[in-house]
């Protein structure tokens, strides 16, 4: 996997709960930088996708990530609504250290496709379980 840093300062990353499970096998792209989970280039940004049904955007414009929601349509098993989703801001700063600033960005000093990954693992899981809890919620209501 290419570690090369990227440019910019500011990221944003979007993690989306679209079904309970995405069918990733033959899925060809270009630039691809992982297999597991499924990371590849998309514009200047990234797509890293979870089997269980999560998709991570990651410095896309609207218009790619709906292109991205376009394709995966017919690879998606179960289509939840309504959908989870969590953003988070990623901030390049070669001069703090690596942290979270609470209510603030990821704080990171190089920013390569290895930190990226992680950050959509970490966020991946957040929605999965939001949707968890809302179910929970949702029985103990009834209860």
């Amino acid at each position: 996997m290419p570690n090369d840093p990227l440019p910019e300062a500011r990221k944003r990353v979007r993690a989306l709960l679209l079904a309970d499970r995405i069918d990733t096998s033959h899925l060809e792209h270009d630039g691809v930088v992982s297999t597991l989970p499924l990371t590849y280039r998309c514009g200047q940004g990234y797509v890293t996708l979870f089997r269980y049904g999560v998709a991570i955007f990651t410095d896309l414009t609207a218009a790619e990530e709906e292109d991205v929601l376009g394709r995966l349509q017919p690879r998606l098993i179960r289509p939840v609504s309504p959908r989870e989703e969590e953003t988070a801001l990623i901030e390049h700063a070669a001069d703090k250290d690596d942290q979270i600033l609470p209510g603030g960005p990821i704080v990171l000093k190089t920013i390569t496709p290895d930190h990226l990954i992680i950050i959509a693992d970490a966020l991946s899981k957040s929605v999965v379980l939001a949707r968890d809890e809302r179910e929970v919620t949702a029985v103990f209501d009834l209860v």
